[in-house]
């Protein structure tokens, strides 16, 4: 019990607490024996057949004394339960704290800056040998672009490898909720909840990381696995909210409420207003690192009540932190902006092959991280977090607010202070 306790955080028992609850069992065990011993006594005195009087004086002294021990061990036991109550300090972990502690440890990759940008060596010898692209990987089968309304997208072949990958992290997610759910765990907390990701999470945006018209196809592996799940989505056990770092703009936050509406036809309007975000239009946290600025807004929802049982997404911004919950990375075969830019994302286009001259451009070096705890404080601070992140903030943030639909307007939640590309 010790090495799981230290090893999951959860060594919170005081030897007082320990002492007091084992008190508490003992005087139960006890207690039941007496009372198990008085109820045999009691139906020998009412036979009363073949026992002489000196053996019925002893029974009647006998339960007495048992009516007294058992009276004296309620009293012990209800002074024991009566001070645990007393003392916070010392009560054992919620269902919800316990989720908390065993998974707000970030996810441990490439620990060392060295090894996150640095190619061992046998790779590198054969580095000519990686020749597969993200389209060969996704799309063997070469299936055609979709158009609408002249937004082309891509498609995904379900015999690839990239929907193999998929799937097996969705059933290992599935497999985890699974057994919270046979375990009791998400019976023991009053809101238990999860986050999904949209591009390259929930709908296949690939390299553009993004959605002008609403008409991204579904990664259906992740979608049947949000259906299975979420309330008002199709399942029954978890309260599913979407977070999408797209720009807040009136033509994106359309774009996604018109994704939503398409893929998940269960979804009210009233379930898409307050389950849909868009926190690309905030900022304000110091750091050399993308932050995790989507764990600003899930501990904003814990403080009205919400348990994070899960964050799904295909960026380690999406489920760094600590109020993600379990932190499901999806592949994503396009980028990893954890490293380098995705320089390709917006509609943007950049140099094949690129020469030196423009590895300074595109290749600086990324990295993400969680927010700091006072940048979560600033965030949470008069609900600016969710204020600003809304689906209905964003419809209104039209043209003549944000003249630049594509990247539309930042909101600094340290300073207050807005500002625009043009």
């Amino acid at each position: 019990f010790s090495r799981l306790a230290r090893s999951t955080g959860l060594l919170h028992l005081s030897r007082a607490m320990i002492f007091a609850s084992f008190a508490i069992w003992l005087s139960v065990a006890l207690a039941s024996d007496c009372d198990d011993e008085a109820s045999m006594l009691s139906m020998s005195l009412r036979s009363g057949a073949d026992t002489d009087s000196a053996s019925l004086q002893a029974m009647n002294q006998r339960l007495q004394d048992l009516e007294m021990q058992l009276s004296k061990e309620r009293k012990l036991r209800q002074e024991l339960e009566q001070e645990l109550r007393r003392s916070p300090c010392n009560a054992p972990p919620s269902t919800a704290e316990i989720i908390g502690q065993l998974t707000s440890t970030e996810l441990i990759v490439d620990t060392t800056p060295l090894l996150h940008y640095f190619m061992p060596g046998n790779l590198q010898s054969c580095r000519d040998a990686f020749v597969m692209t993200p389209d060969d990987y996704t799309n063997p089968d070469g299936l055609p672009l979709i158009m609408e309304q002249d937004y082309a997208y891509r498609q995904y072949s379900n015999n690839s490898g990239f929907a193999a990958s998929l799937q097996l992290a969705v059933n290992q997610a599935d497999d985890i909720l699974s057994g919270f759910l046979k375990n009791g765990v998400l019976q023991g907390v009053a809101h238990p909840a999860m986050m999904f990701d949209i591009d390259n999470t929930l709908a296949f945006t690939t390299e553009n990381d993004t959605d002008l018209v609403g008409g991204a196809l579904p990664m259906t592996e992740v979608v049947n696995f949000a259906q299975k799940w979420c309330k008002d989505l199709g399942g029954s056990s978890l309260d599913c909210y979407f977070f999408t770092a797209r720009y807040c703009t009136a033509l994106k936050a359309n774009a996604t409420k018109t994704w939503v509406e398409r893929t998940f036809p269960q979804a009210s309007q009233a379930w898409i207003q307050s389950h849909v975000s868009i926190t690309g239009g905030v900022g304000g946290c110091t750091s050399s690192c993308s932050v995790a600025t989507k764990d600003i807004l899930r501990s904003w929802y814990v403080t009205k009540g919400l348990t994070w049982i899960m964050s799904v997404g295909d960026s380690f911004t999406d489920v760094l932190g600590r109020s993600s919950g379990v932190k499901v990375k999806l592949p994503n075969p396009w980028f990893d902006g954890s490293i380098v830019p995705n320089s390709l994302s917006q509609g943007r286009q950049m140099p094949d092959p690129l020469t030196s001259s423009d590895l300074n451009t595109y290749c600086t070096k990324k990295c993400a991280e969680p927010p700091s705890e006072a940048c979560e404080a600033a965030g949470i601070k008069d609900a600016q977090i969710h204020k600003y992140t809304t689906l209905e903030y964003c419809l209104q943030q039209t043209p003549d607010k944000a003249p630049n639909q594509i990247y539309g307007c930042e909101f600094d939640f340290v300073t207050g202070a807005s500002t625009c590309h043009s």
